[in-house]
């Protein structure tokens, strides 16, 4: 057994590695469609791609680091999720605050931004709107699509 440790930066790689095994089950034992879409070569690859990253880590890894510091990489990787941000969404400025919000509480503030912003909106240029654009830019499913006018106006 290994006595090795790391520093957080390396845990945090390998439980994003180990954490990745996790989401790759998932998918596996996923939905049908997902399955079909993958074909049964597509998941075979998946499932032997998880399998050489979690012998890489327990042959490799595993035997360099201490017990305790394998059993800590496990637990925390049992706590997380991967968050995949799109290229086009990330910070322009490094100096802003990133601030997590959960889903539902986002999701309440998107209602109330359309309900005050977009009810009985007049805009003729709805493209070039703030309020448009910043939903947008957040994701959120619009409520009227294909009427060629803002999918928020309420």
């Amino acid at each position: 057994m290994g006595t090795g440790y790391l520093n957080r930066r390396e845990r945090e790689n390998v439980v994003s590695t180990l954490v990745a095994t996790l989401h790759i089950d998932n998918l596996i034992e996923s939905s049908s469609r997902i399955q079909n879409l993958f074909g049964t070569t597509g998941m075979a690859n998946l499932k032997r791609g998880r399998t050489f990253i979690l012998k890489a880590l327990h042959e490799g890894l595993s035997k360099s680091l201490s017990q305790q510091e394998n059993e800590r990489i496990h637990r925390i990787a049992q706590t997380c999720d991967v968050t995949v941000i799109e290229r086009a969404g990330r910070q322009k400025n490094k100096n802003e605050k990133k601030v997590t919000v959960s889903e539902s509480l986002f999701n309440d503030l998107a209602e109330l931004a359309i309900g005050t912003q977009c009810r009985d909106c007049t805009k003729e240029c709805w493209k070039e709107c703030r309020v448009f654009e910043v939903l947008q830019v957040a994701d959120i499913p619009a409520a009227n699509i294909n009427t060629g006018d803002c999918p928020y106006r309420q």
